[in-house]
């Protein structure tokens, strides 16, 4: 087993993939896994994770990987790529702005939401500051 922290993104987005998964109760896309507890541990023990919150952190990760590699399938890469971190910005400033409609809709004790949920805005968010690292770093394709 190689030593904690020897293993680098793509390992671990392979390592992920490999693992047995049962279905995500946080959501209604069918397609999206929960990884089950001991896979969890085990990428805990090789990550150095000490904490719970760590492990709900790593948890949420991997469910914001798995909507990243669904809509990776039905947008592919050149939509990031024609507009740089610059488009990563503005797609973070129309997630920003949906979810403070959403929590001020909340606020007034409307919770209907006609598409996407703010637990969607956030794993989206999520990913485009990903995007935004594998930008910063040269690693986009």
């Amino acid at each position: 087993m190689p030593p904690k922290g020897a293993y680098g993104v793509g390992k671990l987005l392979l390592l992920l993939s490999h693992f047995g998964a049962t279905p995500n109760p946080f959501t209604t896309n069918e397609k999206m896994k929960k990884i089950n507890e001991d896979k969890m541990a085990f990428m805990q023990d090789i990550l150095g994770i000490k904490t719970e919150m760590g492990v709900e952190m790593l948890r949420a990760a991997c469910e914001c990987i798995q909507l990243f590699d669904t809509k990776q399938l039905d947008y592919g890469s050149s939509n990031i790529a024609l507009s740089g971190e610059m488009g990563v910005t503005v797609r973070l400033q129309d997630k920003v702005s949906r979810m403070r409609n959403l929590l001020l809709k909340e606020l007034k004790g409307d919770a209907n939401v006609n598409h996407e949920s703010l637990e969607d805005s956030f794993k989206d968010t999520a990913n485009y500051g990903m995007i935004g690292l594998l930008l910063k770093r040269g690693l986009w394709k």
